[in-house]
């Protein structure tokens, strides 16, 4: 049996007329239980259309798979020159302020992780993308569990030093309020 054979006898693709495939049935049962019983999204994206208010940046919200992250929801800036993310969109998990921070607060070791812990975000210019700069926080539900990480990423010339620590307190307000209604 190849993985084409596979993957229909569990309807994740069907075999079209003409022979090419399509996804298939189960996916959308997949989909369907994700919404209803892992979906954090209601209680997400309000916090990330608030960053995007207060910073005019793009706000994301990344989750491990494995060795890749995933960003999972993201407001894109209202600004027409701005850092793009899709929902659903594999990065690597070792570049990036958000790879950075789940990477740490998943235990990995050394001191590079440890400065990250120490600090509580993760701040990354140049990192993934030559013209992207990003913060990055954990987010913890009420048991402590880091559930993801939430980022304002921007373009490099407007993700200034001197804009981090203000960035970050908007993001520590995010994770509170993402803390305390977070199913555990």
């Amino acid at each position: 049996m190849d993985r084409f054979d596979a993957m229909q006898a569990f309807a994740r693709v069907v075999r079209e007329s003409d022979g090419t495939y399509a996804l298939g049935p189960s996916l959308w049962r997949l989909g369907n239980l994700f919404r209803h019983t892992g979906d954090m999204g209601d209680l997400i994206r309000p916090q990330l259309a608030h960053l995007v208010e207060q910073t005019q940046e793009t706000a994301s919200f990344f989750i491990r798979l494995g060795n890749q992250r995933m960003c999972l929801y993201r407001l894109n800036s209202p600004k027409p020159a701005r850092h793009h993310l899709e929902e659903g969109a594999l990065l690597p998990i070792n570049r990036g302020a958000t790879g950075r921070v789940l990477l740490a607060f998943s235990g990995e070791e050394g001191e590079f992780y440890d400065d990250i812990r120490a600090k509580g975000y993760a701040f990354s210019k140049g990192e993934r993308d030559p013209d992207v700069a990003a913060i990055a926080l954990p987010v913890l539900d009420l048991h402590g569990v880091m559930r993801g990480a939430i980022s304002v990423s921007a373009l490099i010339t407007r993700l200034t030093n001197d804009k981090v620590e203000p960035i970050v307190e908007l993001l520590k307000a995010s994770c509170d309020a993402l803390c305390d209604t977070l199913p555990g």
